[in-house]
């Protein structure tokens, strides 16, 4: 298994199992950072269930993908198929997750996955003669994946000092 496809699957168990990962990953989540286009089609289902219930998908990722089954190429639905399996299979095993973990390892990972992007437009740039164009697009770089506080409270603000004087 590639390293691509192993953090994209803890990625997919994170999401359908873990409420506190998925509360954690909402603010800068884009689907499209995943390779895998099965990925991303669980991860979408997730993302929609969570931000509807609150919660993360658990066993009723089944039942979502039941929904989903008719709309999906055959060969997706064999792999996704093998994959939930797998995934019911290690956690009815009571195998431990660690939430804050994946989210560091899923913070690193898009972040790569960004850059790469950025690095294929310059390249497409110069492949096309368009090297100032490429130059400029290589200078603008700006990742959009901004770390959020780990668990606890920013005390360090000037609002957050007059809230607990206020208190």
């Amino acid at each position: 298994m590639k390293n691509e496809e192993f953090i994209e699957r803890r990625i997919i168990t994170g999401m359908i199992i873990s409420t506190e990962y998925l509360q954690r990953i909402q603010p800068f989540w884009d689907a499209t950072l995943l390779e895998s286009t099965e990925f991303r089609k669980v991860a979408t289902w997730c993302m929609e269930y969570f931000n509807k219930y609150k919660r993360a998908p658990d066993a009723d990722i089944e039942s979502i993908f039941v929904d989903h089954i008719k709309t999906l190429p055959k060969a997706d639905v064999a792999y996704i198929e093998d994959v939930l399996s797998d995934l019911s299979d290690e956690y009815g095993r009571g195998t431990q997750f660690n939430a804050a973990y994946l989210y560091d390892k899923t913070v690193e990972y898009f972040k790569g996955r960004q850059i790469d992007r950025h690095n294929e437009e310059v390249q497409g740039l110069i492949e096309m003669g368009k090297v100032t164009e490429a130059e400029l697009l290589a200078q603008s770089y700006q990742p959009t994946i901004v770390e959020t506080m780990s668990v606890g409270l920013d005390l360090s603000g000037r609002d957050a000092l007059q809230r607990i004087e206020e208190a």
